[in-house]
């Protein structure tokens, strides 16, 4: 199949990632039904081509040419095929079902706004600054790549334990085994239906289990060539996972990109149908601050002395707010816009998304005595102690006694915060 010929002369785009978004070309539509029907009937999304799916997304895939400043032919052998590929593992699936990028088509849309952004920021990064000179030129179009895939793929987890696509018939695409496009073409399948499977945990490492089918291993074995970072540092952004004694530039660009793409979008749809949602977006961000500051800051070392992290025979807690206030300057000094910094709000967030688990009386804050405190503690309790020591090596031992001081009560003034 001929590469969509999508490159008509632009003006370059400026340099950082707060500039303009680049231009969301309107929604491919499903065809509605030929005549009015009760009850309604769920039209489901066509089974579009590639070229006409990705010629929706021309004045996109220009800009994303300019950004990566090759000729064409380097364009089309280097970025194109893996832009394909995604377009045809994510098709027209929406991105959620009712947040962000929640229209026809959103997941590839988000996808090639995040790849645009992250390859964009880039430019004003050093990586592997230790390196040599030589090793720095080598490196660097391998790590422009490494962020643009990251990036691409940034939301492709979605597919996977969300959302459940069959054709007419009933008969369901398995993600795991193929892509959707592939999927429609194998079965003849004209229009496809979606179901979306509700209060369906986020879970960004999936992603890895169809990375190849978007990624060919001739890529990987490129940006793997002469060095052993690139890719290991591309796929700790795709599962979430930091990297222990490594800055993770590469990550920190794809995140800051995803979380600026996704703020527009939500603030576009405000001015457009009212007060955006407090999304399942934001759980990801501070989810990924709780398990950079255990793996990183030295006051967040489990059952250390003055520690935010107790790790008891009960679970895991985190002192309430000073953990709040951690977090806080470290999302500052990322600069992710949208991004809930007070402490009532991240309880909300974390509470709702099943991150944080409650009292038996629905209070969110519990009371904990660890060892050698003089006075008992205000804490938040973790739902899994491995949603944040995941990867933690030596992993923790948890303290053989019990942290909460009493499993009935909860510290005075400590109500659920009221959801907005």
């Amino acid at each position: 199949m001929q590469p969509v010929d999508a490159f008509p002369p632009r003006e370059a785009p400026a340099g950082q990632p707060g500039d303009a978004a680049p231009e969301s070309p309107a929604a491919v539509p499903p065809q509605a039904p030929a005549a009015f029907a009760y009850p309604a009937v769920d039209p489901g999304f066509p089974a579009l081509g590639l070229d006409e799916l990705l010629a929706a997304h021309a004045n996109l895939l220009s800009r994303i040419k300019i950004c990566y400043g090759t000729d064409r032919p380097t364009f089309e052998r280097d970025v194109l095929p893996l832009v394909r590929r995604y377009a045809a593992f994510v098709h027209l699936l929406p991105a959620t079902p009712a947040n962000y990028f929640n229209v026809p088509g959103g997941l590839l849309q988000v996808g090639l706004e995040t790849a645009f952004f992250a390859l964009q920021g880039t430019d004003a990064h050093i990586f592997s600054g230790r390196a040599t000179i030589t090793t720095r030129r080598h490196l660097e179009p391998r790590w422009r790549l490494a962020t643009f895939i990251a990036g691409l793929c940034a939301e492709v987890h979605r597919t996977l334990g969300q959302v459940i696509v069959t054709d007419h018939a009933g008969s369901e695409w398995q993600p795991y085994l193929l892509g959707l496009h592939p999927w429609l073409s194998q079965h003849a399948v004209t229009r496809y239906y979606l179901k979306w499977i509700p209060n369906a945990p986020d879970s960004p490492g999936l992603s890895l289990f169809v990375l190849p089918q978007i990624v060919p291993v001739e890529t990987l074995q490129h940006l793997a060539q002469g060095n052993t970072v690139v890719v290991p540092h591309m796929m700790a952004s795709l599962s979430g996972m930091p990297l222990y004694r490594e800055h993770n530039i590469l990550a920190e660009l794809v995140r800051r990109s995803a979380a600026l793409v996704i703020d527009r979008f939500l603030k576009a749809s405000a001015d457009r149908y009212g007060k955006p949602q407090l999304g399942s977006h934001l759980e990801r961000y501070l989810v990924d601050a709780l398990r950079r500051l255990v793996a990183t800051h030295p006051a967040w070392l489990p059952n250390s002395e003055r520690s935010r992290v107790w790790y008891g025979r009960d679970g895991l807690f985190l002192v309430w707010p000073n953990a709040a206030a951690d977090v806080r300057k470290l999302l500052e000094a990322d600069q992710l816009p949208g991004v809930p910094k007070a402490p009532e709000t991240m309880l909300e967030v974390l509470l709702g998304a099943g991150v944080f688990e409650t009292r038996a009386d629905g209070k969110p804050l519990w009371t904990i005595a660890p060892p050698g405190a003089k006075t008992p503690l205000e804490a938040v309790k973790l739902a899994a102690a491995a949603a944040v020591l995941a990867g933690l090596e030596p992993r923790p031992e948890p303290l053989a006694d019990a942290l909460a001081a009493e499993l009935g009560a909860a510290p005075e003034g400590s109500a659920a915060p009221t959801p907005t």
